[in-house]
């Protein structure tokens, strides 16, 4: 049984995950070889960054959680997010709220704790 409640992202919004998992794909890869003010972290991040603000403004706040064998975000799968999906498992996270005011800064921190 689903215990989160959330509104889920709109058909529009969810036609755009490739790219969202591409970013975040890239901005987890550079943030945990790289310091954070590299150029490579800041451009990753700040793409994966203006693609989760497309969806909140959809829908806030995102959820972004395992259930079962997947990784969703408010209902919809994200599990080509193998890697984060991982650190979720292996840190014992069952997700992350992720709000209209976060920002790339807040985005970078959390990304380079995941993969410490």
């Amino acid at each position: 049984m689903n215990l989160i409640q959330v509104k889920p992202v709109p058909l529009a919004h969810r036609i755009s995950f490739p790219q969202l998992v591409g970013d975040f794909k890239a901005a987890l890869s550079y943030v945990s070889f790289y310091s954070s003010d590299s150029p490579f972290v800041i451009q990753a991040v700040q793409k994966c960054h203006k693609d989760l603000l497309k969806i909140l403004q959809a829908c806030d706040p995102l959820v972004l959680y395992q259930e079962g064998a997947g990784l969703l975000l408010n209902g919809s799968d994200l599990s080509e997010l193998g890697y984060l999906q991982v650190l979720f498992r292996d840190k014992k996270i069952r997700g992350v709220e992720i709000s209209g005011g976060v920002t790339s800064v807040e985005l970078t921190d959390w990304l380079k704790l995941m993969t410490l």
